[in-house]
């Protein structure tokens, strides 16, 4: 049965994907698309479905492992982690299946009256995969018996804070590359107006006359 879904989001999405940077294959069926990323982490590929409907879309990231639903420890303590993990996150949350254990991500994107770009769709994506990226060590800590949720979840703000600081360093070596490159290219200008472009000495002249010498 088909499903009722915006074929001018879907579009907009198809188009995202086509051009995006991953080179990632991607299956498209009845407003629904398919595809998987590899992961710079312990959890190295992440599939991901994008749901196409009438107002909206969602962006699901699918973790290959969970914890098993016949260990009432283990799906408690990996509940606990996310819950903990989605009490910090300002776009998305985790969520967890009961019934077998299946962990993912999800982002909701509300198109009703705005105007969708393919900026905002390939943002989400990866917004998706860093924050799986940034708790995926402590997923698998977690329902390995490895931490605790609460140790494992100071370790996943502990890495954030260190991605965080990374980035501020980057920032700052930026912006003084970009400051060194204008002063050298003002004092690079300064040179050039000290040049007489006639080839002129600087030294100063003598006013020049018509009066001959002893001539008042």
């Amino acid at each position: 049965m088909s499903r009722t879904y915006s074929p001018k989001i879907a579009n907009v999405i198809r188009k995202a994907l086509m051009d995006e940077e991953w080179n990632s294959p991607f299956e498209e069926r009845d407003g629904q698309f398919i595809f998987t990323m590899g992961m710079h982490a312990p959890i190295k590929s992440l599939g991901f479905v994008i749901e196409v409907c009438k107002n909206h879309y969602m962006i699901y990231g699918m973790s290959p492992v969970g914890p098993d639903s016949e260990d009432p420890q283990q799906m408690q303590r990996t509940a606990e982690y996310l819950t903990r993990a989605n009490y910090d996150l300002k776009n998305g949350c985790f969520e967890m299946d009961w019934r077998d254990g299946e962990v993912r991500y999800r982002i909701y994107e509300d198109c009703d009256g705005m105007r969708l770009s393919q900026k905002v769709v390939r943002n989400g994506i990866a917004s998706l995969a860093l924050t799986f990226e940034r708790y995926s060590q402590g997923l698998l800590n977690v329902i390995f018996g490895n931490q605790t949720p609460e140790e494992a979840i100071e370790l996943a703000h502990r890495k954030a804070l260190e991605e965080i600081e990374y980035l501020r360093r980057e920032v700052e070596k930026e912006l003084e590359k970009r400051m060194q490159e204008q002063q050298e290219k003002e004092e690079g200008l300064a040179d050039l107006k000290l040049q007489d472009p006639f080839g002129e000495s600087d030294e100063p002249q003598e006013p020049e006359t018509d009066l001959e010498e002893g001539e008042a």
